[in-house]
C-alpha cells in the first residue's frame, strides 16, 4: 500500500500559448524540434532554481518549489528564454500542503495553481496571494489582477501578475485570457490530476520524445599511467561528435558532459540535468599498444543496461571501436545512423602516432587560456607532420589559428590567414566534415570578408552535424554583426540548449543578447550564469559592460571588482573597466588604463575596438576614429564589436566611420541617435547617451 505524506511546497504551472496553432504553422518535424528545445530550457531552469518536475502533459509543465521566491524567479527565468525559440508561455503559482501519494503529487493545492494558471495571459506569470506575500521583502515587483473565482475551489481569490510580462510582442487591449485559453488549461489540470494523484506517475527523467536523447559521460581512465587521461578525453570527444551527426538524436556536448568529471553522481540525476533519456558510461584502459575500452548504454529512468561491450584490441583500432560503439548505441535507440559515421573516414588516419598527437590536442585546446589554445597548435602539426592527410587534423589546426587570432586577438593579420589555409587543405582531402566547413566559415567571415559564402559554410556544417554546438555558437556570432538579431539569438539559444551546463556558451548568449540592445535580458542571464558559476570572469566583466551601459555605475563597480579578481581576460579587464572609470567621473584612472593597455598590445594581442571604446569615453573622437581606420586596413579589425559595441555607438553618425563599416562589406547598423525605439530596440539608456553627449568629442 502507498503511503501518503503532506508538505508545504509553491507548485508552478507553466504551458505553452498557442501550441496548437503553432504546431499547424511549423509542421510536424519543425515543431517537434521547438518542443525539445523548450523542455531542455524548462529543466535547466528547474535546476538552477531547484525545483523538482513531477510530469508534464501536452506542453505543460508541473513543478514544485520548497522556496516560493525561487520559484517564481524560474517562472520568469522560463518566460525570458523561450523567447529566443520563438515561443510564450503562461505560469501559475500558488503556496499550499502538497499531498504526495507514492511518486506523484495531488489535491486541492495543485488543483488551486492550475486554475491560478488558466487565468495567466500570454507571458504572464500569475500568483496567488499566498505566493505573493511570502515573496515581500524580495526585489520581485507585482501588479494587481484584482479577485477571481477558481472553478472548483471555494472562495475569491486575489490574484497578482509579475512585473514586465509580454514587454516583447505587445498585444493591445488584453486583460487576461481568453475563455478558450481558460478552458485548455482546466482540461489540463484535469489531466495533470490523474497523472499525479491517481497514477502517480514519476517524470524526473523526460519520458520518450520524438526524438531520442542520450548523454556520453567522460570514459574513466583506468590505464596504468594518470597522464593517459587524453586519451580517454579525446575518445569520449569523438563519440560525441560522432552521435551529434545524427539527425534524429539529441545529444549534450563535451563541456556538459565533462561537467560530471570525477563527480560520482545517480545516473537518473545527470540525466535530468541535462534532460536526456539515456547515458553512456565506459572506461579506457591503455597498456602499451594495447587498448580495452568497457562501453555501456543505461535506461536513467531505471537504470538498467540496454546494451554493453567490452573491446579488448590494439591502440590502432580505437577509430574501428568508436565506430562500433556508435552503430551499436544508434541501434540501441532506433534511430538511423548517417553512412557518414560508420563507412570509411577519409578525414581519420591509420596511424596510430598520429592519431595519438591529434588527441593531445583535442584536449589541450579546451584549457581555457591562449596558451592552452597554443600547445593544441604544436599537437596538431605534429599530428600533420606524421600523416600530411589527416583532414580533421587540419581542421582542429584550422580552428585554434582562428581562437588565438579571433578570440584572443594575437597576430590576426598572420594567424586568420594561416587557420583559412588549413581549413581548405582540410577540405581538400574531405568535404564532409563538419569542423572543416565550420573552420572555412570563420576564415570567409572574418578574413575574407565573403559573408555569403560564410554563411553557406556554416551551414553545411551544421547539415554535417545538427547537434554542433560549436557551429551553432559561431554561426549566432556571424548572424549577429551581419544585422539578423532574432536568427542570432535562436542560433545561440540552440547552443545552450545543446551545451546547458556550458557557462562558456551561456556567457555568449548574454553577450549577444547585450551586442542586439536587450540590456536588462542581458543583465538577468549573466546573473543567472554567475549563479551557477561565480568564477567566470568573462561572465563579470560583461556584466559590468551592460550596467555601465545602462548607467548603473554603483553596481557596475561591483561586477568589474569581482570580475578583476578572478584570473584572465587582462586587455578586457583594462579596456572595458576604463570605459565605466571615464563615464562615471574619473577620467584619470581611465587614462592611466588606457596607457596600460597600449603597453600591452605591444605583447600581446588587443582588440583595437575596445581601445577605440576607451577612447570615445574619453571624449577622444579623432583618435578612435584614427585607430579604426589604420586597423582595418592592416585587416586587424575585429567585426563583431565593430558593428555591435555600444561603446562606439557615439561614432556611427560619423562617415569616416561608416566608410570603414563600408570597406569591410558590412551592412550598416541604425544611428541610435535618430533611430525609433521600434526599429532599433532597447538603444542605449538616456543616462549613457547622456554621458556621451555631455562630453565634447574631439
Amino acid at each position: 500500500m502507498e503511503t501518503s505524506d503532506r508538505h508545504l511546497a509553491t507548485i508552478l504551472f507553466t504551458d505553452i500559448v498557442d501550441s496548437t496553432r503553432r504546431a499547424a504553422e511549423l509542421g510536424d518535424r519543425r515543431w517537434s524540434d521547438i518542443l525539445q528545445e523548450h523542455d531542455a530550457i524548462v529543466r535547466r531552469e528547474i535546476a538552477l532554481h531547484g525545483g523538482r518536475e513531477w510530469n508534464t502533459a501536452g506542453d505543460g509543465f508541473l513543478i514544485t518549489f520548497d522556496k516560493p521566491e525561487a520559484a517564481v524567479r524560474c517562472a520568469a527565468a522560463i518566460r525570458e528564454e523561450v523567447h529566443a525559440i520563438g515561443l510564450s508561455v503562461r505560469c501559475g503559482l500558488h503556496t499550499a500542503d502538497v499531498q504526495q501519494i507514492g511518486d506523484g503529487i495531488g489535491g486541492i493545492a495543485v488543483h488551486t495553481a492550475a486554475r491560478v494558471a488558466a487565468l495567466a495571459g500570454p507571458d504572464e506569470v500569475v500568483v496567488s496571494r499566498t505566493v505573493h506575500d511570502l515573496v515581500a521583502g524580495s526585489d520581485l515587483r507585482f501588479r494587481v489582477r484584482g479577485r477571481h473565482e477558481l472553478k472548483g475551489v471555494p472562495g475569491s481569490w486575489e490574484l497578482y501578475v509579475l512585473g514586465d510580462e509580454g514587454s516583447r510582442s505587445p498585444r493591445p487591449g488584453l486583460r487576461g485570457p481568453t475563455p478558450i485559453v481558460v478552458a485548455a488549461i482546466a482540461v489540463l489540470a484535469i489531466v495533470f490530476a490523474g497523472l499525479y494523484f491517481w497514477k502517480g506517475d514519476s517524470p524526473s527523467i523526460p519520458p520518450a520524445a520524438a526524438i531520442a536523447s542520450v548523454a556520453v559521460l567522460p570514459f574513466a581512465n583506468a590505464s596504468p599511467d594518470a597522464a593517459d587521461e587524453y586519451f580517454s578525453d579525446g575518445l569520449t570527444e569523438e563519440l560525441i561528435s560522432a552521435l551529434a551527426e545524427i539527425d534524429d538524436l539529441r545529444v549534450p556536448g563535451r563541456t556538459s558532459s565533462f561537467a560530471f568529471k570525477g563527480r560520482p553522481q545517480d545516473v537518473r540525476t545527470i540525466a535530468g540535468e541535462l534532460s536526456v533519456a539515456h547515458v553512456v558510461e565506459g572506461s579506457v584502459r591503455r597498456s602499451g599498444d594495447r587498448l580495452r575500452i568497457d562501453a555501456r548504454l543505461v535506461n536513467a529512468e531505471d537504470g538498467y543496461e540496454v546494451w554493453s561491450e567490452t573491446y579488448d584490441r590494439s591502440v590502432a583500432d580505437a577509430l574501428e571501436i568508436q565506430v562500433a560503439i556508435a552503430r551499436s548505441i544508434a541501434a540501441a535507440l532506433q534511430v538511423q545512423l548517417l553512412e557518414r559515421s560508420i563507412g570509411p573516414r577519409t578525414d581519420r588516419t591509420p596511424d596510430p602516432e598520429a592519431y595519438d598527437a591529434y588527441l593531445k590536442g583535442l584536449h589541450a585546446s579546451h584549457a581555457p587560456t591562449e596558451d592552452g589554445v597554443r600547445e593544441s597548435v604544436d599537437h596538431y602539426l605534429r599530428a600533420i607532420e606524421i600523416d600530411p592527410q589527416f583532414a580533421q587534423a587540419h581542421a582542429g589546426l584550422a580552428i585554434a589559428y582562428h581562437g588565438l587570432g579571433a578570440r584572443y586577438g594575437t597576430d590576426r593579420p598572420i594567424l586568420l590567414p594561416l587557420g583559412k589555409a588549413a581549413a581548405e587543405r582540410a577540405m581538400a582531402i574531405d568535404d564532409a566534415l563538419a569542423d572543416s566547413h565550420l573552420a572555412l566559415a570563420l576564415g570567409k567571415a572574418w578574413w575574407d570578408r565573403d559573408y555569403d559564402g560564410a554563411e553557406r559554410a556554416f551551414r553545411r556544417a551544421l547539415e554535417l552535424r545538427p547537434g554542433f554546438a560549436a557551429g551553432h555558437q559561431s554561426f549566432a556570432g556571424f548572424l549577429t554583426f551581419m544585422g539578423r538579431c532574432e536568427e542570432g539569438l535562436a542560433s545561440v539559444r540552440r547552443a545552450v540548449t545543446l551545451e546547458p551546463l556550458s557557462t562558456l556558451y551561456a556567457t555568449d548568449h548574454g553577450a549577444m543578447t547585450m551586442f542586439c540592445r536587450r540590456y536588462e535580458e542581458a543583465v538577468a542571464i549573466f546573473l543567472r550564469t554567475l549563479e551557477r558559476n561565480p568564477e567566470e570572469t568573462r561572465a563579470w566583466l560583461l556584466l559590468g559592460r551592460t550596467l555601465t551601459t545602462l548607467g548603473r555605475f554603483d553596481e557596475a563597480a561591483e561586477a568589474f571588482a569581482r570580475g578583476e579578481r578572478l584570473p584572465g581576460h587582462e586587455p578586457a579587464k583594462l579596456a572595458w573597466i576604463g570605459v565605466y572609470l571615464a563615464l562615471s567621473g574619473r577620467p584619470a584612472e581611465a587614462e592611466a588604463r588606457l596607457v596600460r593597455l597600449e603597453e600591452l598590445g605591444k605583447i600581446q594581442g588587443v582588440r583595437q575596438t575596445d581601445v577605440a571604446a576607451l577612447e570615445v569615453a574619453l571624449g577622444r573622437r579623432e583618435p578612435a576614429i584614427e585607430r579604426l581606420e589604420r586597423a582595418e586596413r592592416e585587416q586587424d579589425l575585429d567585426p563583431v564589436p565593430l558593428q555591435l559595441d555600444p561603446g562606439l555607438d557615439p561614432l556611427r553618425s560619423d562617415p569616416r566611420f561608416r566608410a570603414v563599416v563600408d570597406r569591410m562589406g558590412l551592412p550598416p547598423r541604425p544611428d541610435p541617435s535618430t533611430t525609433s525605439a521600434k526599429s532599433y530596440r532597447n538603444s542605449p539608456s538616456a543616462g549613457l547617451e547622456s554621458v556621451y553627449s555631455a562630453r565634447s568629442l574631439r
